[in-house]
């Protein structure tokens, strides 16, 4: 299952992108990330009222709020992420990474994977980084690579 929309805001911002594309599949969206519309109504509205509550207080402090430009950034990044040809889920990576693992032969992993060469390589660079970084995270690639 992807990150937590309820408290990730980059998974926020990715999930809003999707579902705001033409032809969106809305519940096979929320579906993806265990959420129907009842809870996704509410997974927006939290944090619409605490983009809306820093935006209020911009005129108690100097400058941006800081989670203005946090939100801001992450819906940068779910942009570039999503406007990447090449870019592949957690679940791909870890499959090909597991594959790795099997055969010892990058090739073959990513043909098992479904993915190109290309792809892996340039999720190796997207995920690697997010994976050290984040324990939850990397606990659930290595659950899903079999590590």
């Amino acid at each position: 299952m992807p990150d937590n929309p309820e408290s990730d805001l980059d998974a926020y911002a990715r999930l809003m992108l999707a579902l705001a594309t033409v032809d969106a599949d809305r519940a096979a969206l929320l579906g993806g990330y265990g959420l129907d519309e009842t809870r996704w109504d509410a997974i927006d509205e939290k944090w619409q009222t605490r983009l809306s509550e820093a935006s209020e207080a911009d005129g108690e402090e100097e400058g941006v709020p800081d989670f203005v430009i946090a939100y801001a950034a992450a819906f940068e990044r779910a942009q570039v992420a999503r406007a990447s040809p090449a870019a592949i889920t957690l679940e791909q990576f870890a499959e090909a990474a597991r594959q790795l693992r099997k055969h010892g032969d990058v090739q073959r992993a990513v043909e098992l994977a479904g993915i190109s060469l290309a792809q892996f390589l340039e999720g190796n660079q997207q995920w690697t980084k997010r994976i050290v970084e984040d324990p939850e995270l990397s606990a659930r690639f290595r659950r899903l690579a079999g590590i």
